[in-house]
């Protein structure tokens, strides 16, 4: 069964690369499957996949702040300020960034693929933004993969 993870790792990345490719409907369909492997494991694989396929999307952010544009807004006074300040602060208590990451991953709240472009513009860590991706979405797969195979239980 390791074609399953790796395929569902693999998925992971992908569909948090491409935006409209939902990671969801690979795991309804994985959710069979997971007796063998274990809701846990497929869960794990589905995030690590995800959090990793976010990371093009966290350079994005980062890059985009050296972008002649973006140097304009923050050139004017109240909008770098702000900007100055936000980084600032969050530097000084990066555990607020991390909350904000894992329950963005966990329930979407706010979108991730924005959260994770302003994660990258704000120079957030990127290995605790990849750990709190990878922990918030293993237990939002995980209650996906649940509900699923309890579905399946009930129909069998």
């Amino acid at each position: 069964m390791w074609w399953l993870l790796l395929g569902t790792l693999g998925f992971g990345a992908l569909s948090a690369l491409v935006p409209g490719v939902p990671i969801e409907l690979w795991l309804g369909g994985v959710g069979a499957l997971t007796d063998r492997v274990g809701v846990w494991t497929v869960a794990f694989a589905a995030a690590l996949g995800h959090a990793l396929g976010k990371v093009p999307w966290y350079a994005l952010g980062r890059w985009s702040v050296g972008w002649p544009w973006m140097r304009r807004q923050l050139e004017k006074p109240a909008v770098g300020e702000r900007y100055d300040r936000l980084v600032d602060w969050m530097q000084r208590h990066p555990g607020w960034g991390q909350a904000t990451m894992f329950l963005s991953s966990l329930v979407g709240v706010p979108p991730l693929a924005v959260f994770v472009v302003v994660a990258g513009q704000l120079r957030m860590s990127l290995v605790a933004c990849v750990v709190s991706m990878t922990v918030g979405r293993t237990l939002r797969f995980a209650a996906l993969l649940g509900a699923f195979t309890w579905a399946l239980d009930l129909v069998r």
